[in-house]
Parts: C-alpha cells; structure tokens; sequence
C-alpha cells in the first residue's frame, strides 16, 4: 500500500520541485544581472548644455569631468604624480625635439587617431586663444598665431605615427602642459572646420562617447580606447541634483535612496555628509579622499579692489580670526590657510613671509566695519559664511547666488566688492594650475608686470629655486602687498561610490577618472 500511494505522489512532487527550482533560478538569475550589470549611474551637474561644452572654454569641475571621458591627452598622470603615455604610448626628447609616437587607437567608430588630429587640435586652441591653461603659440610657432587650420605652424610635424614638437630649446613645462584636458585631442571629423566647434560628441578619443540617448545624458565605453576594460563601466548615466544637501533630489538623497551609485568630487561632495548618508537606508559604499587641495577663498571683483589696501588687509585680518574660530574640529574638514598652495607646497610663502603676515594680522584686532561692502556667495555655503563672519564683519551685505561667474566683466551697481570661490591646488609644481590661476587672476604678478609677460620668464626660469622664489613672490602680493585674494581654507575631495564598485583613484589630484572604476 504505501509504495504505491508513493508512486502516485511522484509526478507531483516533481512538478513541485520543478516550480521551486525555476523560482530560484529565476531569482538568482535576476539578482546576478542586477549584480553584474555595468551601468554607473553617477550624480553629476553640468554647467552648459552638451553643444558648447568644449575642452577649449572648461569652466567648472563638473565639465572636466564630462569631457576628461570623451578626449584624451597625449600624456597623463599616473597616481604616483609620474607622467606618462596617453595617446603617445611613447615619448622622448630628441635635442629641442619633443617626440610623441602614437599607440593604434581609435574612436568607437573605428576613426583612428592621429599626430593630424594633435596638429589639428593644437591649432584650433591656438586659433580660439581661449583656453587658461598656458599657450602653446611662443613655444612652437615661434609667436605666430595660425589664423586658420591650414595656416603653417613650424613647431609641429606629423611624421607617421610620431608628432614631433620643435620648441624654441628644451623646457621642462611642455609635457605637464600637455596632460591638462585643453589639450585633449579632437578627431578632425568631429570639428566644424569653418567655425571650430565641436560639432558631436559621438566621435572621440576618449574612453567613452556620447550615446543618442533622449531621456538623459548617457556615455558608452570606447571598447577600441587603451583604458578599455570589460568590467569598467560600459554605459554611464548621468544624473542632475540638487546642491541643497536637504532636497529630496540632493545627490546624498539619491545615492541613499538607490537611484544612483557614484557621487564624484565635482559634485562638491563633503565629509560631514557622509554620516547622512551612513544613517540613511543605503547598503554598503565605499568613500574615497584626496589629499587637502580644495581651496576657498574670497576674490575682489574690480569694483572691491578700489577699496584701500589698509581696508583690505583689515578684512583679511577679520576673515581668518573668523573662520579659525569656526572651523575647530570642522566636520568636513576644512581647516584655516593663509595660504594659496596646499600645506608643505613648492612654492609656498616662505617663513619670513607668513611672519608678517601673520605680525601686522595682530594689528587689526578690532572687528572690521564693512558698511556699503558686498560679498556674494554660493547659496550651498551662505548660512555658514553669514553666521562665521558676522562677528567679526559688521554690516556686510551678504547676497546668495546661484553662479558666481556672472558677475565677471562687469562693473555695474549690481557688483559685489567680493565673491566666495573654490578652485583645486595641488602640492607638486603644477604648470596647469599656476598658468590658470595668473591668467584669472588668483595669482597676480607684481606691478609692472602682466600676466602674460610673468608665465613668459616663469616657463623661461630653468633653475626651480628661482622658479620657487617667483611662486613666493606672486603669492605675498597677492594676498598681502596689494590684496586680491583673502585664502579661507582648504579641505579634501571625497566621492563616494556603491560597493559593487572598487576604484583606483589618486589622492593627489582632484578628478575621478571613470575608467579606473571596474565591478567587483
């Protein structure tokens, strides 16, 4: 009896089983593609629309970031600060010759990447004369700026799969020049050849392209790009947020709630906004922090600078008591600087500098009258800086603002005498960022000299003590001998990024290159 009753039973204990089988595969199927699925979605506001970004016109951090994806350099920095090959997966110099010799690479249509392209690109910034980071026309067209693609540029020579770059004599500021993404190389079949825009972002030489999605801005990875890697994200989705860390559409919120896995350094990610984000409802993540290089500091609009020096270091004096009270045992880590440069940088104020600085500091102790005075400020940080500062400024008009940059250019009524603004500084000798900071002004040279003629003898000083020296200088002049720039603090980047994810990010520069991001 019993072994028959278990014989009728079988079928159906089969089909069972079968169900429950299906079920956990179907499970276990669905949770692998969830778990395996290459998609980064990352929080990430861009400035200007898609068309006019351009490496030729970077304005905020978060640009860099898009376009540092779409064009490549002939040279980069490897997370050590070494330069090495980008593009050219080999260079040298042969007498006054800088050599480049190109690797087989090329866009996702197949477009294979150039010395023409370089030569093309060069030209074009040369043309533009817009980008802030050095110029390349004394060094290699002996100062004779192309007026069109076609115009000659003795300088550079495409020879094979080499470009060869004929400076002047050997300099030791070329190759850190040319790792900066001004210098990304734009396929020539991407350019507007009459105007010089770039005319799509689906052709480039970067890892990554502009995909023809509608409904929000998506990249697709370059599989013929060097960095290509199959576990690198292969489609990123870039998603808009709200500054405000207590929006519902702030990137902390949405990383908690899921609808992103990576917050990047350009998307002003704090420490202190990590504990919300432990505290929230997301799983695992990983944060990632640089060395201290994030800069604040307030600037002068030409309207400020007609203040007197004496008012001006009065400010400077009310500033730093100001924020040094505020920022003990700052939360996201900022600290205190009367500096430009990073701690222990090349180039920092020397001992004897910072000592009378900080000795006629003493001389203002009295809180500054600011009647009539304005700073604009980020609306982000406008309740830190209000309750810091007032204190120790009284009658300042504060004015919150969405966008500092409009108020360059101009000198109506409506112009602060100061603004809030960040800018990334690095420790090591970076031609980038010191060419940036003279030509707009973060750094200013001694009177009688204009900024192009002091990054002349600069790029020209081959000795780097006397270089050093000349970084010493600008600095005390701009922030004490005729003031320009109050330094507020400095503190790390941080990004945070899902577990599923593992990065190999340098701590010593500021960008999060998405091709060193790869799934666990």
């Amino acid at each position: 009896m019993r072994n028959s009753r278990q014989l009728s039973t079988l079928p159906k204990l089969l089909a069972a089983a079968a169900a429950v089988l299906t079920c956990i595969l179907l499970y276990w199927g669905n949770r692998m593609n969830k778990e395996t699925d290459l998609t980064l979605r990352v929080a990430l506001n861009t400035s200007i629309l898609l068309e006019d970004i351009d490496t030729a016109k970077i304005k905020q951090a978060s640009d860099y970031s898009l376009l540092e994806l779409l064009y490549s350099t002939l040279v980069e920095y490897n997370n050590e600060g070494e330069i090495i090959g980008g593009l050219a997966e080999r260079f040298f110099w042969d007498n006054d010759n800088l050599v480049f010799e190109f690797r087989d690479t090329a866009s996702s249509s197949g477009h294979r990447i150039t010395p023409e392209d370089a030569i093309a690109t060069f030209k074009r910034l040369m043309i533009l004369n817009t980008n802030s980071h050095g110029d390349l026309v004394s060094l290699l067209c002996m100062d004779k700026r192309p007026m069109n693609l076609t115009d000659a540029c003795e300088g550079m020579e495409a020879s094979g799969k080499r470009l060869i770059l004929k400076t002047k004599k050997k300099t030791p500021f070329l190759l850190p020049l040319l790792t900066t993404l001004d210098y990304g190389i734009i396929p020539q079949n991407s350019l507007d050849k009459a105007t010089l825009h770039i005319i799509h972002h689906t052709e480039t030489s970067g890892p990554y392209k502009i995909s023809d999605a509608k409904d929000k801005l998506v990249l697709e990875a370059n599989k013929k790009h060097w960095h290509y890697k199959p576990r690198m994200p292969q489609r990123v989705e870039l998603y808009p947020f709200d500054y405000n860390a207590d929006s519902p559409n702030s990137a902390e919120s949405q990383f908690i709630n899921g609808n992103i896995d990576f917050i990047p350094t350009a998307s002003e990610l704090r420490l202190g906004d990590i504990e919300k984000i432990s505290s929230g409802s997301r799983g695992k993540f990983t944060v990632q922090t640089t060395n201290p290089m994030y800069l604040a500091y307030a600037e002068y609009t030409e309207r400020g600078l007609s203040l007197s020096s004496e008012k001006r270091r009065h400010l400077l004096a009310s500033f730093q008591r100001a924020v040094r009270k505020t920022l003990s045992n700052d939360s996201h880590g900022r600290v205190s600087t009367i500096q430009i440069l990073p701690p222990s940088s090349e180039g920092n104020l020397s001992l004897s500098q910072t000592q009378t600085i900080e000795e006629n500091l003493r001389k203002y102790s009295e809180p500054c009258d600011a009647t009539g005075i304005k700073i604009a400020i980020p609306e982000s940080v406008l309740n830190f800086y209000r309750s810091a500062l007032e204190s120790e400024i009284k009658n300042l008009t504060f004015v919150g603002v969405e966008e500092i940059a409009r108020f360059e250019n101009r000198n109506d009524d409506d112009v602060p005498d100061l603004t809030i603004s960040a800018v990334d500084v690095t420790a090591i000798e970076d031609i980038n960022f010191i060419s940036y900071s003279v030509k707009n002004g973060i750094l200013v040279p001694p009177e009688g000299q204009t900024p192009a003629e002091w990054l002349k003898i600069y790029f020209e000083t081959p000795e780097k003590s006397a270089r050093m020296s000349m970084l010493q200088k600008i600095q005390f002049h701009t922030i004490w001998e005729n003031p320009k720039i109050i330094p507020i603090s400095i503190r790390p980047f941080v990004s945070v990024i899902d577990s599923r994810w593992k990065t190999d990010f340098s701590k010593l520069f500021p960008n999060d290159p998405f091709w060193k991001i790869e799934h666990e």
